[in-house]
């Protein structure tokens, strides 16, 4: 049987067994030589679609799904898959400890555990309130108290601090609550703790290097 390893776009395993189950020939564009293989995940079971070309001379067998095991080794190229494997970047600036925070909920959602990610989440605003406030921690202990607390100074826009508390309070329910979060809410709350994290470190770092650029390049 045609197989081969590959990162998985849906369950997010970045090396699991694919097994091709069907296969039609097609000419897509500057590809002379070339068939679509569907291929299915060993864990989640869902299909992916590949592109595999062998035009380029050194394919053998006249399809991959003749070749036993990866058609990669009998001269077929993978040209690409679809839907192609996606990772979600880290906003520019950010610093560590939020920068391995983000990523970590990033990718817990990717490989389907929705409640890590939904933790990691909170746990970013939780940490980013703490780095903002600084000296004045103390009298502002709970997460609640510092995005109130970072509103009435002006460090949080009104919108910034209705996404800080959702993101607080569904965070609590990913870790607290009995029913298990989906898909949907762990996505929601990456894209709330992303824009949350563009706004207070990667606009103000943007336009520092903007400055310091600049700077660099304006005669004295």
């Amino acid at each position: 049987m045609a197989s081969l390893i590959l990162e998985c776009p849906h369950c997010g395993a970045e090396q699991i067994g694919f097994a091709i189950v069907y296969e039609c020939g097609a000419r897509p564009v500057r590809l002379d030589y070339s068939f679509m293989e569907m291929m299915i995940c060993s864990g989640c079971e869902q299909a992916v679609v590949g592109i595999f070309d062998g035009s380029v001379g050194s394919a053998k067998n006249n399809s991959p799904n003749k070749c036993q095991g990866d058609p990669r080794t009998h001269g077929w190229k993978l040209y690409t898959t679809y839907p192609v494997p996606t990772r979600r970047d880290v906003p520019q600036f950010i610093p560590d400890p939020l920068a391995a925070f983000f990523r970590q909920a990033a990718e817990s959602c990717r490989r389907g555990h929705y409640d890590a990610s939904g933790a990691m989440s909170r746990k970013v605003v939780d940490v980013a309130t703490k780095k903002l406030l600084g000296g004045d921690l103390a009298k502002n202990e709970t997460v609640y108290k510092r995005i109130e607390y970072l509103s009435e100074k002006g460090r949080l826009t009104s919108d910034l601090k209705d996404w800080a508390h959702h993101v607080r309070l569904e965070g609590n329910d990913a870790v607290h609550d009995e029913a298990q979060f989906t898909r949907d809410e762990a996505e929601e709350l990456l894209s709330f703790v992303e824009l949350f994290l563009t706004y207070i470190y990667s606009m103000p770092g943007q336009l520092a290097a903007a400055r310091a650029k600049r700077d660099q390049t304006t005669p004295s």
